[in-house]
């Protein structure tokens, strides 16, 4: 993630907070994270989602919809106000805004490998069609193994952060295939956790 320009220490332990969630969180699709930090008049979040919560896929883009999917939430995602729902009140403008869309992960560990060698070894003792079924299989393990993401993190600077105390996202009525976001706020107040969904996405800031 990248670093925060305005490196409090609640901001900076929520980019720490962020970072971890992101290197032990699962993929899952539907599911997706977002970290809030707030310190002061300042305001940063980070979202991390996969692909296929924001543009219906996770591979290349190879045809003109999927192109124009790509563009679609880009254009979103570069509206952080509007996208996270900030009031007006709060007169938060955008400091910074950074969008990463489609990144690749490859999730197929060093276990997966011993165990696709083991079988490979195996199949030696079988026949040549078993053999072939099992290199099918292993390339079909291997290909669903990688995921591809999209990160968006937005850094706010408020004018009246005090009227800033709900934040109303308009993500899951951008995006159809979201369904729910784990939050994680840090602020002077402490930390807290909370999951908003398609049915329930009001955040409530400390």
């Amino acid at each position: 993630m990248r670093a925060i320009i305005f490196a409090s220490p609640a901001l900076l332990t929520g980019v720490a907070f962020a970072q971890d969630h992101r290197q032990l969180g699962s993929h899952i699709h539907g599911s997706g994270s977002l970290d809030i930090a707030i310190e002061g008049d300042h305001i940063a979040l980070a979202l991390e989602a996969p692909a296929f919560d924001v543009v219906g896929f996770e591979t290349e883009a190879t045809s003109e919809a999927q192109r124009e999917a790509i563009d679609r939430a880009r254009e979103y995602l570069s509206d952080p106000l509007d996208l996270w729902g900030i009031t007006e009140s709060a007169g938060c403008g955008v400091e910074t805004n950074d969008v990463s869309l489609m990144q690749s992960h490859d999730s197929h560990s060093d276990s997966d490998d011993h165990a696709h060698d083991e079988e490979h070894d195996h199949g030696h003792e079988h026949e040549h069609e078993d053999d072939h079924d099992d290199d099918h299989d292993h390339v079909d393990e291997h290909e669903e193994a990688v995921h591809s993401s999209v990160a968006a993190n937005v850094e706010l600077h408020c004018e009246q952060i005090g009227n800033l105390t709900t934040l109303e996202p308009v993500y899951f009525e951008h995006f159809a295939n979201a369904e729910e976001l784990a939050v994680r706020i840090v602020s002077d107040s402490g930390q807290a956790t909370v999951e908003i969904s398609r049915d329930r996405p009001s955040i409530s800031l400390p």
